[in-house]
């Protein structure tokens, strides 16, 4: 059995280590249009995940870039794309490197017929 649980704030995370439950914790990394806060949010999430050796990232799908897929390979983290709305989108993200990818319900036949 595995448990993922997802966090933004890093308070949460001390938090949650005090409980000592058996999952893997994933941290948010926030998104923005401005570059220079693009890279604080980016050197933030990198040093929490450090810290509490955290491996797994999420983000919109709209922040995972190929230039950010690169340089989470670089630093071994692993990414995950919880907001996939097109089947397309999703198959794009995991050809990109994406350790888990979520999207919207799709019917069994439907993928099928995706990945057939």
């Amino acid at each position: 059995k595995r448990t993922m649980i997802r966090f933004q704030r890093e308070k949460d995370i001390k938090f949650w280590k005090t409980l000592e439950c058996d999952c893997t914790i994933v941290y948010f990394l926030k998104d923005s249009t401005d570059p220079a806060e693009r890279e604080e949010y980016r050197n933030k999430a990198f040093a929490v995940c450090k810290k509490y050796g955290i491996d797994t990232i999420s983000m919109v799908a709209q922040t995972y870039t190929e230039e950010t897929a690169e340089l989470l390979k670089a630093k071994k983290l692993k990414p995950v794309i919880l907001s996939c709305d097109k089947v397309g989108d999703a198959v794009e993200m995991i050809e990109r490197g994406a350790y888990l990818v979520g999207s919207n319900f799709y019917s069994a036949r439907y993928i099928k017929d995706l990945t057939t």
